[in-house]
């Protein structure tokens, strides 16, 4: 059995500290891409659950905390859309988010969806789509994991459903020719050149999108990830025979992959004209990221793939902090960052929690800042300036410290705006020694916050008998990033759009203008806060009206904003709506400012509804309206 523990070291020892700043960046957009209702948005609108377990087991493998405010809502919202379809991708990547959360309801939701994954898996031992009977390797490499996930648990996956994937991901590898030393694997059985399952002809349809039929880097690294954790599940139930075959096509796939060695691009997978590159590049280095750490390895093919990996990572991260192509932008920064994480890798004691962290020691500045902490942050100084400590240290007490009366720090949203949020005393008697002058503060939102401490030194009497006289040090500014503080009405909205009582009443959505074809008025009733209605700049008189089929009972009105991600701050939205229930003025809202929080209108009473309409001021200055208009009953 293959070891599970792995410690890999980097010749560049420098690599690291890039690599940090680049998962701590690229974690931070995840929490800034999240929806209001705690989902993400995916290409695939109707599958939001297997995207929003993506990103919650993403951010729980590159230390974010369980009880952080993004984890909770993205747990609230799973728990209240259990998946209609029986998609192996969405089945697979809850079994991991649940599994990785690792509490008692976890366990409770993971049964079923290992019953409904093992559905999924055909004759031949591939999985499916699920709605449709053709397996392939793809969806079967993230069967796999949710097997994986799923057994680590304590649940039981028959030895069979092992045995059968490995004979499915098998026949997907391309035929061995005599003499050839290596053979990748491609998506399908058949499509490499090796026979079906149980012989015949390979199964119809054309190949994958973004790639030719043949063998491909992404399938070849999904082949031996697969191949290596089936083994490791199996143990000594493993049978010889199979035993051997699955090692000769491992070593025949790693020669494979070393002969067509790259991490910019997928073999085989085509040179891609979108912005993300090569087809299905992300899934690729993924891939690459389990073959490596399931393999315990440090090298692969000859080659150190975690490093080569993560300078081509660090370099192709956007500005933003995400990754990015053309099979959906959250999905591939999740990708990358459970590269860089090395997500795969079982390491004993591995401590969750994400420890944010600003400022280093700066010789030559007055006063240096420090600050750890994303919810509450802890704020104190650092060190003082070499200049300041050799010009005010009192005599005698050189090397000591300075004698400090008193540490006022001040925040804002602006480097030049800043305003004071705490003091604490000194001791100007006696040298600062390892004093810190600690401060705790909860901002009020999330984002980005500048901080500077004023520091007022107690200096030496200019002669004896004189008052010791005082003089202010000022820090540079520091920049902080902090993380929403959630409201406990946040949880609630997860299930908000499964109660909105204008998503089963009918009828049809009108507005004064749109400003795309995509923005029309259905998109705020349609259950989905990735898509919005947005007036035309210009309207005179932006409003949104929908007549129901039939009445419904009402009790609240919630608005969200047509722009609801934290990095959503850009954006116009209106300031204040005019609610008309039935032809008539039933109050005029001041919308809630702020993009990742709902407007609520709790009616005097419970309200039978047949007609909804928004008005906003106008002229819209820029495209403005809603995401999501919900009706609920109490």
């Amino acid at each position: 059995m293959l070891p599970l523990l792995l410690a890999l070291s980097l010749q560049d020892p420098g690599l690291q500290a890039e690599i940090d700043r680049a998962i701590d960046r690229g974690v931070r957009a995840l929490l800034e891409s999240q929806l209001v209702d705690g989902s993400w948005e995916f290409v695939r609108r109707e599958s939001p659950c297997g995207q929003t377990a993506m990103c919650a087991y993403t951010l729980l493998r590159c230390g974010e905390a369980a009880d952080s405010p993004a984890v909770r809502r993205a747990f609230a919202y799973l728990a209240a859309h259990e998946p209609s379809d029986k998609l192996a991708y969405n089945l697979s990547w809850l079994l991991m988010a649940w599994g990785e959360l690792g509490t008692a309801e976890a366990d409770r939701r993971m049964a079923p969806l290992l019953a409904r994954l093992l559905d999924c898996q055909d004759g031949g031992g591939l999985f499916t789509y699920g709605d449709t009977p053709k397996p392939d390797l793809s969806n079967s490499q993230y069967a796999a994991l949710g097997l994986r996930a799923a057994a680590a648990r304590g649940l039981k996956v028959p030895a069979k459903a092992w045995q059968d994937l490995i004979a499915g991901v098998l026949a997907c590898r391309e035929r061995i020719r005599r003499g050839e030393e290596a053979a990748g694997f491609a998506y399908e059985p058949g499509r490499g050149g090796g026979p079906p399952p149980g012989g015949g002809p390979p199964p119809g349809g054309g190949p994958p999108p973004g790639g030719p039929g043949g063998a491909t880097g992404s399938m070849t690294a999904a082949g031996i990830a697969t191949l290596t954790v089936a083994e490791q599940a199996l143990g000594r139930r493993l049978k010889s025979k199979q035993r051997r075959e699955l090692e000769q096509a491992r070593e025949l796939a790693l020669a494979w992959l070393g002969r067509n060695w790259s991490v910019e691009r997928n073999p085989g997978g085509g040179p891609g004209g979108a912005p993300g590159g090569s087809p299905w590049l992300y899934h690729y280095l993924y891939g690459l990221e389990r073959c490596g750490s399931f393999l315990a390895a440090d090298e692969l093919a000859g080659r150190r793939w975690y490093e080569e990996g993560a300078r081509f990572l660090v370099a192709r991260q956007d500005a933003d902090g995400r990754w990015g192509g053309a099979v959906g932008v959250e999905t591939d920064t999740c990708l990358a960052l459970l590269f860089l994480k090395r997500a795969s890798l079982a390491v004993t004691g591995e401590s969750r929690g994400r420890v944010a962290a600003w400022g280093e020691a700066d010789p030559a500045a007055p006063v240096s800042l420090r600050a750890t902490g994303r919810g509450e942050v802890t704020i104190w100084l650092l060190a003082f300036g070499e200049r300041e400590l050799a010009r005010l240290a009192w005599p005698g007490e050189e090397g000591r410290g300075l004698r400090v009366r008193r540490v006022e720090y001040l925040a804002g949203r602006a480097a030049d705006e800043l305003a004071p949020i705490g003091r604490v005393e000194g001791d100007p008697a006696a040298p600062h020694g390892d004093e810190r002058f600690a401060l705790r503060h909860r901002f009020g939102a999330a984002g980005t916050w500048w901080l500077r401490a004023r520091v007022a030194v107690a200096t030496p009497p200019a002669a004896a008998g004189e008052e010791p006289g005082e003089e202010l040090l000022e820090s540079p500014v520091l920049a902080i990033e902090t993380d929403p503080v959630l409201a406990p009405e946040q949880l609630d909205w997860a299930d908000d759009s499964a109660a909105n009582l204008l998503l089963g009443a009918g009828g049809a959505a009108e507005a004064s203008s749109q400003d795309a074809p995509d923005r029309g008025a259905d998109a705020a009733a349609d259950g989905s806060q990735a898509t919005a209605w947005l007036c035309r700049a210009g309207d005179e008189s932006p409003r949104w009206r929908l007549r129901l089929k039939r009445a419904v009972g009402v009790r609240r009105v919630r608005l969200s904003h047509a722009f609801n991600r934290l990095r959503d701050r850009g954006p116009d939205r209106p300031a204040r709506a005019e609610l008309w229930l039935n032809g008539h003025l039933a109050a005029t809202l001041d919308l809630d400012p702020a993009p990742e929080r709902k407007t609520e209108y709790l009616l005097p009473r419970r309200q039978r509804v047949r007609e909804i309409e928004l008005r906003l001021p106008g002229p819209a200055r820029a495209p403005v309206g809603f995401a999501e208009v919900e009706l609920l009953p109490d």
